[in-house]
């Protein structure tokens, strides 16, 4: 028995041995760079490995190019400075076909140095030292050691020599020459350069990105379209796309350099591909009327001015330091032909909403987001302002969103959210009541403009911990107005007993910031509370966060920092954008859409027949006139 328990031993610090041997293979391996070289012994270009023929000779002279000691590349294809580009890809490919990802470290120079004309040092990637990350969250994200000892040892130096104009690879350290602390993989798992994507893999990755897909399926497509000889990742391939978009774009600006920013926008929409509507809004100081110019060679409508506005124009052209004989270019708004037909399909909820620096002129940009039947996000309408009067907003309401999104639509719109701001809602909620086209729509503010914004401002750090749980108390209090009380008498009892609590002994350290918040709730005039809009079209939404994310989505999309783009760039981009979004929206309802969940959603939003809806309502309010009884006593 015993004899057994010594064999089962032996062959487990045998097999253990083996596993140190294995780990020490793994850890230590010598790569095999193929390159073209001049071979010492035939003197012909041959395939060479040059890992191989890599010494350290203490006396040689690695400035001297000739020496028998150095390797010589192919000098048919690298010959001279001009040729450093060049190398350096080639031999970052040829390392990533043996296994590994090479890169050059800081010491390379295109510039005379001693007897070097040119000079580069390959690393391994895992040879560099990780660049710790800044701020409080430090996260690692990163598969190089973070360790200084155990980084990866492998090096070798390449020069160009002053003698002859060739490429040479110094002698270089044996310990140097073998990887150390990392696998060798297989060069399809291997990330390449963005700087080695071919023009034709660019242009199939374009393509893909033209039809919404996202950039990590198209990294898998363009690995198996290059049969997996290159590995991009998503971020780096976004990179390239919006990098040559770009140039693209300054290209074809280059032609309106002399025009000014108005003119060189409204030629950039006479010439768009893509079918857009739009119409502007023209001051003429010559004959001293407004002109809305629309699209499609449609007859211009003229508007004469009152004193009032007349006063405006002469403001906006101060401030923007035009002469008096210029024509001034007010408001430009438009709609690309798929958001068109989105807004007449869902037009039942609306939001309205300002979002600035998109342009280099500081011109606000108002954007309508609608959310269609799978609760999908879209933009409805793009427009530049002169500035953030109620004016401005009142052409937005009255002229442009008639013409270009026409009169049935308009009436079909039944709720409408906006954020804080009293010249954007105020004459939405003037409109509500005169006007033809948005007679009886619901306009209703944000309410984390109205009221979580102001109550998150209230002052805690000087109150007590009893203060701080009242606090809280009165906030769920108060979100069953916006949420839950669907029945105005109820909601104006439960605001009463509201404010008698707050006049309790135990709320005198809240109790004047909250009173504040409160009395601002009710002079608004806007219609927050649910009682107020539980028979509109909201889908459940009381905030403008869709609209949010509309800005966001816009801003994400333009690489680089879109307050430096003009106006026909800007308006450039959002165009791009809205085809990136719908070519995706098709793309993500395709994959993700099915029977279950459309109803799923579709029971989640309430979104019921309007027979339905009225059925519903009238059994809320007749149960709402019942008062349950109970049938056992208290205990």
């Amino acid at each position: 028995m015993l004899n057994d328990e010594e064999d089962a031993g032996t062959d487990i610090c045998q097999l253990l041995d083996q596993l140190k041997l294995q780990f020490n293979d793994v850890a230590t391996w010598k790569p095999e760079i193929i390159m073209s070289c001049i071979s010492s012994k035939s003197g012909k270009v041959e395939e060479i490995d040059i890992c191989s023929k890599m010494l350290h000779t203490a006396t040689c002279n690695f400035f001297k190019g000739n020496s028998e000691c150095n390797i010589k590349f192919d000098p048919a294809q690298y010959n001279g400075i001009n040729s450093f580009d060049k190398l350096k890809s080639d031999i970052i490919v040829a390392c990533r076909k043996s296994g590994f990802k090479a890169t050059t470290d800081n010491r390379q120079y295109r510039k005379q140095k001693g007897s070097k004309l040119a000079s580069l040092q390959i690393i391994c990637d895992h040879n560099r030292s990780s660049q710790l990350p800044k701020g409080k969250n430090k996260i690692y994200n990163t598969t190089r050691p973070l360790c200084e000892e155990k980084r990866c040892a492998f090096e070798f130096n390449v020069f160009c020599s002053e003698d002859d104009g060739f490429w040479y690879i110094s002698n270089t350290d044996p310990t140097k020459v073998c990887h150390n602390f990392h696998i060798q993989h297989s060069q399809e798992f291997i990330e390449s350069k963005i700087n080695l994507l071919s023009p034709d893999l660019l242009s199939f990755a374009e393509t893909c990105f033209s039809l919404g897909l996202p950039t990590s399926v198209i990294s898998h497509l363009c690995k198996a379209y290059s049969q997996n000889q290159s590995e991009f990742t998503d971020n780096q391939l976004r990179y390239k796309i919006m990098k040559e978009r770009d140039k693209e774009i300054v290209k074809d600006l280059s032609q309106y350099k002399n025009l000014s920013s108005a003119e060189a926008l409204i030629n950039d929409f006479e010439n768009c591909k893509e079918e857009v509507y739009y119409c502007e809004l023209i001051h003429s100081k010559k004959d001293g009327h407004l002109k809305i110019t629309q699209s499609k060679g449609r007859p211009p409508k003229i508007l004469h001015l009152s004193t009032e506005q007349q006063k405006s124009i002469d403001e906006i052209r101060k401030d923007m330091e035009i002469n008096d004989g210029q024509d001034v270019l007010l408001a430009f708004a438009w709609v690309t032909a798929e958001e068109l037909e989105l807004v007449q399909r869902f037009p039942e909820l609306q939001l309205f909403d300002v979002t600035m620096k998109t342009n280099s002129e500081n011109r606000g940009l108002f954007l309508a987001t609608g959310i269609d039947g799978l609760g999908k996000i879209f933009t409805g309408l793009h427009c530049f302002m002169p500035n953030s009067k109620a004016s401005s907003y009142n052409w937005i309401y009255t002229e442009a969103l008639v013409t270009l999104w026409g009169e049935t639509t308009l009436r079909n719109v039944q709720t409408i959210i906006t954020d804080g701001e009293d010249a954007l809602y105020k004459p939405l909620e003037n409109l509500s009541e005169v006007n033809l086209y948005w007679k009886n729509v619901c306009v209703y503010r944000c309410t984390f403009h109205l009221f979580t914004q102001e109550w998150n401002s209230i002052p805690r750090g000087h109150l007590s911990n009893e203060s701080k749980i009242i606090l809280q108390k009165l906030k769920r209090w108060i979100d069953t107005w916006i949420f839950n009380l669907d029945r105005e008498k109820h909601f104006l009892v439960s605001m009463e007993k509201f404010k008698s609590v707050l006049q309790s002994k135990e709320c005198d350290e809240i109790r004047a910031p909250v009173l504040k918040i409160i009395e601002s709730l009710e002079v608004s005039t806007a219609k927050w509370a649910k009682c107020y809009k539980k028979e509109s079209f909201d889908l459940g939404h009381t905030t403008t966060s869709p609209g949010e994310a509309s800005n966001s989505s816009l801003k994400r999309f333009c690489k680089g920092n879109m307050s430096s783009q003009s106006l026909s760039g800007s308006a450039r981009t959002q165009r791009d954008h809205s085809k990136f979004i719908h070519k995706k929206r098709n793309y993500l309802v395709a994959k993700e859409i099915d029977k279950n969940s459309a109803d799923n959603f579709m029971e989640e939003q309430n979104m019921f027949t309007q027979f339905l809806q009225d059925s519903v309502f009238d059994a809320k309010d007749r149960a709402s006139e019942y008062v349950p009884m109970r049938i056992e006593k208290f205990k």
